[in-house]
């Protein structure tokens, strides 16, 4: 027995050392619904084995208190009746043993233990596997996905975890009322479904998942998941059903098995949360909050406006924006160029590169050492602002925080407090669809899908001027017909404005209306359209305005849409430029020309800034830094790097993949 035991424990050191192997999810751009950690692995492996010995404890001394207990109630009893082999059913007086052996009173304690539980019994037996089951999918995965993404959110974890306590009491209460309330078969079924769901929704999130794509707005490809399905209908179905056959075959063993287990997962999840909670370290740091202050007021002397319609790709133009008349009216004063490299994507990386010039290597560091680097080497932002410009970026604090945001003329500071979420239910609501994503079995996750913005619209910041938002744009172009574009102001203008753009999920119809959400194509192209309505009425306000051709206008985007998100649309309007149509240049450039163009349109003739899109004659090899979750689709996964991007090198035509192959250097 002994041999045995420490064998036992030898397998279940084994189990948790099988957890930090298995167990890890990377993080990437967007919201990941697959986030888990090392950290978390390695106290979860320590707490199994803890609990692992702690079991074997508990299950000796509960075995020597429940054979105190029965000798007890059978001593207390003033009769039992006892079958006899010889004699049949006879009735014995505890006065009268007649020399009855000490382990017939246990044994027919244990008989008379077979009848239906009492209420208290059902309550108190149901505790564990639906404590298990709460701290599951009501606290442990809801806190470790919200704090594993930390760096999406404006929040911090004290405004969630109330919440999430309430949320998980609640829900405790109500199984363990509702169970407790069934006859002894239905509730024996109903405790082991419970049990087996708990357990379920964990293995799914460690084991069964695929590594699906960050929450970035397009829809999931569930077709590309048909394994991935079949095993986890498979491993439910045992699960399920397996929990249930044991429980109505093996009463108590079951029972014993499930408090063990209850207990030592519970023990797992209880000490990962707390340490992941202690330990996480929020590396964008929310010290401002981008405002709406003079959001449209603009300069009557000079200005340089940047519209970003997020994800806006060449080919979506050409195939959706090119062919409309109205946009060829509106743009026959640009150039549009057609094949332009981003060299960064998706827009965690897009928006620092169009920001500062300066790309991002993976090879050499990570992404918040990207952007420590890429805001002390560049210059523009600051050279503007010491030149006497007003800095507008309407944008996301994130993608320009580390440089100097006191700089930036609608960037107020923040303070605590200053994060608010606006509804607690919605909220709620919200964090618990991203919870059932990543643990739910594979065929009910299409069901909670969502975008990047559907928790964020529930955090909110407390400012006069109101917070901006990249995730509204009908609410923007309302903004915009309600206020007017007004060139009031004496002081020179630099203004970003960053859309939603042609980004999924899709809510705005080709007049730039709210609609109801949708992911499919034709959703898409009614957004371009919208997108595109939003910048046609802004240049004729500029024209109204009378400061249409003193300006220089780009409207561009700030990584593609297809493939590696590589090639963006890109046009520029200078000041005092007609043409009678557009005009199309397709030489291969860089957002670096880009940046160089439009930091050229304020210091003309500076050339630190490097060569505009109207002055490069163009590159033959050009370089992109894409995320891993884009390279997969068209890589063997094990050849792109490590960091979580890779690295391209394109020779020859931008969208042509062709042309695109891993950089090894």
């Amino acid at each position: 027995m002994r041999k045995n035991r420490k064998l036992q424990i030898l397998k279940y050191l084994y189990f948790s050392t099988a957890f930090l192997l298995f167990l890890t999810r990377p993080v990437q751009a967007y919201i990941d619904p697959s986030v888990m950690t090392y950290a978390i692995q390695a106290i979860s492996g320590i707490a199994i084995a803890l609990g692992t010995i702690f079991s074997l404890i508990y299950r000796k001394i509960r075995r020597k208190m429940n054979l105190q207990e029965q000798e007890k109630t059978i001593r207390e009893t003033n009769n039992f009746r006892y079958t006899d082999p010889e004699n049949g059913e006879t009735e014995y007086a505890l006065s009268d043993r007649k020399g009855v052996s000490e382990d017939l009173f246990v044994r027919t304690a244990t008989e008379q233990e077979k009848g239906d539980y009492r209420l208290k019994d059902r309550v108190f037996d149901v505790i564990l596997p639906a404590f298990l089951f709460v701290m599951t999918l009501g606290m442990f995965f809801p806190s470790s996905l919200f704090l594993g993404n930390i760096n999406e959110f404006a929040i911090d974890y004290n405004l969630v975890l109330p919440i999430v306590l309430g949320v998980s009491a609640i829900a405790f209460v109500i199984i363990c009322a509702v169970i407790s309330l069934f006859p002894k078969k239905i509730y024996l079924v109903l405790s082991a479904l419970l049990f087996a769901g708990a357990i379920g929704l964990f293995l799914q999130s460690a084991f069964l998942n695929p590594v699906f794509d960050p929450f970035n707005g397009q829809e999931i490809n569930w077709s590309f998941y048909t394994k991935a399905t079949v095993l986890s209908v498979a491993a439910w179905l045992v699960l399920l059903g397996g929990a249930v056959w044991a429980s109505l075959r093996y009463e108590k063993k079951m029972v014993l098995v499930r408090n063990i287990v209850c207990l030592v997962l519970g023990a797992v999840e209880v000490v990962s949360l707390c340490f992941i909670a202690g330990t996480t370290k929020r590396e964008v740091q929310r010290n401002g909050v981008v405002t709406k202050r003079d959001e449209f007021v603009v300069s009557a002397q000079q200005n340089t406006i940047v519209f970003v319609l997020d994800t806006l790709d060449s080919q979506w133009v050409e195939n959706w924006v090119l062919t409309e008349p109205e946009n060829q009216e509106a743009l026959k004063d640009f150039t549009y160029f057609n094949d332009v490299v981003a060299e960064g994507a998706p827009t965690l990386v897009g928006m620092p590169t169009m920001l500062t010039g300066v790309t991002f290597d993976p090879r050499e560091e990570t992404l918040y050492q990207y952007y420590e680097r890429a805001y002390q080497e560049s210059s523009m932002l600051v050279d503007l602002a010491d030149a006497g410009w007003r800095v507008k970026l309407y944008t996301g604090l994130e993608y320009f925080n580390r440089g100097d945001i006191t700089k930036v003329y609608n960037v107020v500071s923040a303070e605590n407090g200053t994060f608010i979420i606006r509804d607690n239910i919605a909220f709620a609501k919200q964090l618990y669809k991203f919870a059932f994503f990543n643990t739910f079995p594979m065929p009910l996750k299409r069901f909670f899908w969502t975008g990047t913005n559907a928790i964020n619209d529930q955090v909110a910041a407390l400012t006069e001027y109101g917070e901006y938002s990249i995730e509204n744009d009908p609410r923007f172009y309302q903004d915009m017909i309600r206020n007017g574009v007004s060139a009031t102001d004496q002081t020179n203008d630099f203004i970003l404005y960053h859309l939603f753009g042609a980004h999924g999920p899709y809510f705005m119809d080709e007049n730039a209306q709210l609609i109801e959400t949708t992911t499919d194509l034709n959703g898409q192209i009614k957004q371009i359209h919208g997108s595109m309505k939003i910048v046609r009425d802004y240049l004729q306000m500029l024209k109204d305005a009378g400061v249409y051709d003193s300006t220089t206008f780009i409207i561009t985007a700030d990584h593609g849409g297809e493939a590696l998100y590589q090639n963006p649309a890109v046009f520029v309007k200078r000041p005092q430029e007609t043409h009678e149509e557009l005009v199309i240049d397709s030489r291969k450039l860089t957002f670096g020309n880009l940046y160089a163009t439009y930091a050229k349109s304020v210091f003309p003739g500076h050339d630190e800034y490097g060569q505009t899109l109207f002055e490069s004659p163009g590159q033959e090899v050009r370089y992109h830094t894409a995320s891993n979750i884009l390279g997969t689709d068209f890589y063997d996964g094990s050849l792109l790097h490590d960091n979580g991007y890779t690295v391209y090198r394109i020779e020859g035509v931008s969208r042509d993949m062709n042309n695109v192959t891993i950089d090894n250097k």
